[in-house]
């Protein structure tokens, strides 16, 4: 029991009951000497902590130094080889830079040691349905201890461009697909954009289902009793299982000149093992032939075993008569990222314990759960996204540009087909933290020979503690201080800032409801104003469109407009007549009720 994670400690001991009381003490005695046996020859220890890993990998960086100095490069590796280390494939300077550092090791005794947990949790059956669902509590917890430490370091880190701009990383995450709504939101727009261009161009919807031998499966499905069948089978052998049988099927595709395009979701059953889901579209008359190849392969590893013509590949045909494609997967990218309109997983477990769950499961054994089937390149629709509109005003590439900007998928599927998109890189010399150059990094995409810069800035990362120099606008003095005090200055100031302009917006309103006691009454409940602009005076709709690009906050400037308006016609004795506003009025309240209910387009950016 010594060498087992403390977690495990009472999983063991109720194995040794159940063993005990149904094959006897002797049986139990002999199974609980395997599995001592089995954790005392594990590569790194089990029942490590954070902590003790950072130091190890300090001592074995040091050791395998000393190797490489005392025997060369060839000492290094058969060093690192015997700790289980992974030899890294990069030039001789760059290994030797690796086996030396202290963070190499790190990384790797981080993950074997992660994965040794996992793995010996499926050996005792402790991930099932009935016990500890998807990942073990203890890889739970590592993560969420893992998350914690990333955020804190990302908080402590900043980003410097030429103009003296900063952002720490932690703020710049939450606006990429790291952000799990932006990631669920950028997923949804391209299938429902697949979706789209399938319909246009006459083809059909597929989804299908595959899943591993029963020899790959820790647990059985119902009961959750160990698999008699299970041949120790991580599911990073299962996922990779699953992606050979998927190598085969598009290497089939190819020679048939079968092209479908779409997304695949790789998730855990109850005990861990991975299964796929892929929603793809293809012509009419291939959709036969692509499923019937697709089955052949996926059966030829046990495709005799009972219930693996049932269970072991499915396959439905979308039917648009009952419902979207992308309503259908909906469901599947949610529970595996934000658990976002799902209140229970499909083993009646709560979803937003059960997603914790699963992103521990893709973390410790480096699963990717989303992958794009064809289909034109996100990488490129992410690049023009950073594109300003005036920049490429007249130019073809605009369309390219105003697609993406949209979150219309669709739109930019049909322009790459039309006038393809690439990639535009330069090559980076600098020298890497392993003393090899950075390689090649992009800097915009190219179309027809021209090409389109998309990263303009310069950045730099430093320390927040880094002390930079500092003159104040006031005062004219310079003083040198560190990116944190700039930045809680800063903070300061714009919260200053924002509440002078309250107390300003407050007393306008007050004015406003002194002049026009229509409006005031609308307005009695929304003080301070959302709007700067003194709304009694006669202004232009345009100009709050222009400077309120919120359809919330445009609504209310236009009802205070309507009153005044109305009041205006009253006055003249024109009241047949409809305000000059009211167009634009009642299309804003239409803006305003579809962001609210449907942020797909936008939640993409």
């Amino acid at each position: 029991m010594k060498h087992a994670p403390a977690m495990f400690h009472r999983h063991i001991e109720s194995r040794f009951n159940y063993t005990a009381k149904k094959k006897g003490l002797a049986s139990a005695n002999l199974e609980l000497l395997t599995t001592a046996t089995r954790l005392k020859s594990t590569p790194v220890k089990l029942i490590l902590d954070d902590d003790e890993i950072c130091n190890l990998a300090d001592r074995l960086s040091r050791e395998c130094g000393r190797s490489i100095a005392a025997g060369g490069l060839v000492a290094g590796r058969a060093y690192a080889l015997a700790k289980g280390a992974k030899i890294p494939e990069c030039t001789e300077a760059g290994e030797v830079a690796r086996l030396s550092d202290a963070r190499w090791w790190r990384r790797q005794l981080r993950v074997k040691h992660g994965r040794a947990v996992e793995a010996e949790a499926l050996n005792l059956n402790i991930v099932n349905r009935k016990c500890e669902i998807y990942s073990s509590s203890a890889s739970v917890k590592r993560r969420k201890s893992q998350k914690t430490r990333n955020r804190r370091i990302l908080e402590e880190v900043i980003a410097v461009n030429e103009l003296g701009q900063d952002y720490t990383l932690a703020e710049l995450s939450e606006l990429g697909v790291s952000n799990p709504a932006i990631r669920r939101g950028e997923l949804m727009t391209r299938i429902a954009g697949f979706e789209q261009y399938a319909q246009k161009h006459g083809h059909v919807g597929v989804f299908w289902t595959i899943t591993c031998p029963s020899r790959m499966h820790s647990a059985l499905s119902k009961t959750g009793q160990r698999n008699g069948k299970y041949d120790g089978s991580t599911p990073k052998v299962s996922q990779a299982y699953l992606s050979k049988c998927w190598a085969r099927v598009r290497a089939a595709f190819a020679r048939r000149g079968i092209n479908p395009y779409g997304m695949r979701v790789a998730e855990p059953q109850h005990d861990g093992t991975p299964h796929w889901h892929m929603l793809v579209f293809v012509a009419p008359e291939m959709v036969e032939k692509a499923t019937e190849i697709y089955k052949h392969y996926a059966l030829l590893d046990d495709g005799q075993e009972k219930g693996a013509q049932e269970h072991r590949f499915t396959s439905k045909l979308i039917d648009w008569k009952k419902g979207t494609a992308a309503g259908y997967i909906a469901k599947y990218i949610a529970k595996n990222i934000d658990a976002y309109g799902v209140d229970y997983d499909l083993y009646e477990k709560d979803a937003e314990k059960s997603v914790a769950r699963v992103d521990a499961w893709a973390s410790t054994w480096g699963i990717r759960q989303f992958q794009q089937v064809g289909g034109a390149s996100v990488t490129v629709w992410r690049e023009l996204r950073r594109m300003d509109a005036e920049s490429t005003k007249g130019l073809l590439i605009d369309k390219h540009r105003a697609a993406a900007d949209c979150g219309d998928w669709f739109a930019y599927l049909e322009q790459m087909k039309k006038n393809p998109v690439t990639l535009m890189k330069i090559w980076n010399g600098k020298q890497g933290r392993y003393v090899e150059p950075v390689g090649e990094q992009i800097i915009g995409v190219e179309m027809n020979g021209f090409e389109y810069i998309t990263r303009v800035h310069q950045w730099e990362i430093k320390s927040i503690d880094e002390t930079v120099n500092f003159m104040d606008a006031v005062t004219g003095k310079t003083e040198v201080i560190s990116y944190k005090t700039l930045r809680e200055r800063r903070v300061g100031s714009e919260k200053k800032k924002a509440i002078d302009n309250e107390k300003n917006d407050a007393a306008e309103v007050v004015e406003c409801g002194r002049k026009n006691s229509e409006a005031a009454v609308f307005l009695g409940d929304l003080s301070p104003s959302w709007s700067s602009v003194n709304n009694c005076t006669r202004v232009d709709v345009f100009d709050y469109e222009k400077n309120y690009p919120d359809p919330a906050k445009q609504y209310v400037n236009h009802v205070v407009l309507w009153n005044i308006e109305q009041d205006r016609l009253r006055k003249t004795g024109k009241t047949k007549r409809k305000p000059k506003i009211f167009k634009s009025w009642v299309h804003l309240m239409g803006e305003y009720a579809k962001n609210n209910n449907n942020t797909l387009k936008n939640s993409g950016r």
